[in-house]
């Protein structure tokens, strides 16, 4: 049985001032004022330390210490959900800005390309709504319902009032 090497307690943490991370070549740089920092190690160094890496993974004692770390830190995080989840929510609904509106949403299974931005998706939901309100969009049991009854069932009549947080408070209600 090898011993460890590597104490990860051991030694003092770098401070982060001027660095950044670059990427060139299919390879993350180290990046300070603008020049690159280090050099690409040789396949044996990088198996080594692989190595090294695996046996840490694998070491009883780093096991126990991890496994408990980690259900204190979901302990934690359960708790902190379970104390802040209504006003994280209530917060999120009223930031403004834009970072919202630049977020993509994505079905896996059709080209990126394709995607809606929050903006895209709403002004087309708005569109069909005034366009093909009627359309028969849904079938609960043997009722067909329109996209305005869709809407009307929860509680958002009026296309021009309709937003994305709106939509958000429906979905996660299951309206």
């Amino acid at each position: 049985d090898r011993a460890l090497q590597f104490d990860p307690f051991a030694g003092e943490v770098l401070g982060s001032e001027g660095h950044t991370l670059g990427y060139s070549d299919g390879v993350f740089w180290g990046v300070l004022n603008g020049e690159r920092v280090g050099h690409v190690r040789p396949v044996e160094e990088f198996c080594n330390d692989y190595v090294q890496v695996l046996m840490t993974m694998y070491d009883r004692a780093t096991i126990s210490f991890v496994a408990g770390r980690l259900r204190y830190l979901e302990l934690q995080f359960g708790m902190h959900v379970s104390l802040n989840a209504e006003r994280e929510a209530l917060a999120q609904q009223n930031a403004g800005g834009r970072d919202w509106f630049q977020v993509r949403k994505v079905d896996t299974h059709i080209h990126h390309s394709a995607c809606f931005s929050q903006t895209q998706l709403m002004r087309f939901i708005r569109d069909k709504m005034k366009t093909e309100g009627s359309t028969k969009v849904l079938k609960v049991g043997e009722k067909e319902l329109s996209l305005h009854e869709v809407f009307n069932e929860l509680g958002l009549m009026e296309e021009d009032k309709i937003n994305a947080d709106l939509l958000a408070m429906a979905a996660s209600v299951g309206g």
